[in-house]
């Protein structure tokens, strides 16, 4: 019984609108463009003030401090690229939050060769005033190929 109840709360707090889910994919979308111009401080606008990132090799928190690191990011590599492939985009209306799940790819050259990560990541995002802004990002490598940089980690 309790795992009925469990699950029909599940389905009514999880529910979808494609107008939520096409403005977060929008989003997504202004997010990739601003990453291949090297523009850290629109990047900055598009996260919430609170927000936090996640990967193995670094947590950051804040918005003022993702600005840094990916300005700091597109000076040591600048021909970095970020792709994000939105797989999945669930919208909990009730909630004012959805989740963004899928694969990403980053690729750079490096003083040996190129680097290619891929692997997958999960997004939250919030809305706030009206505007869904990403609240958290997990990424997680599962593939290195290319430079010594994949045997250093």
């Amino acid at each position: 019984m309790l795992f009925l109840v469990l699950a029909s709360t599940s389905v009514f707090c999880q529910t979808t609108t494609s107008s939520s889910t096409g403005q977060i994919r929008s989003m997504r979308q202004e997010i990739e463009t601003a990453f291949q111009r090297h523009d850290a401080k629109q990047l900055a606008t598009f996260v919430s003030s609170d927000c936090r990132f996640i990967a193995p090799s670094r947590n950051i928190d804040g918005s003022d401090a993702l600005e840094q690191f990916y300005a700091s990011l597109f000076i040591r590599r600048p021909d970095v690229t970020l792709t994000h492939r939105p797989e999945r985009v669930v919208v909990n209306e009730h909630w004012d939050v959805a989740s963004e799940q899928g694969d990403w790819t980053e690729r750079w050259t490096d003083k040996d060769s190129v680097t290619e990560l891929r692997g997958t990541y999960l997004t939250m995002w919030k809305r706030d005033g009206g505007h869904w802004r990403e609240y958290s990002e997990t990424i997680v490598p599962e593939t290195c190929t290319g430079s010594s940089y994949c045997h250093s980690r």
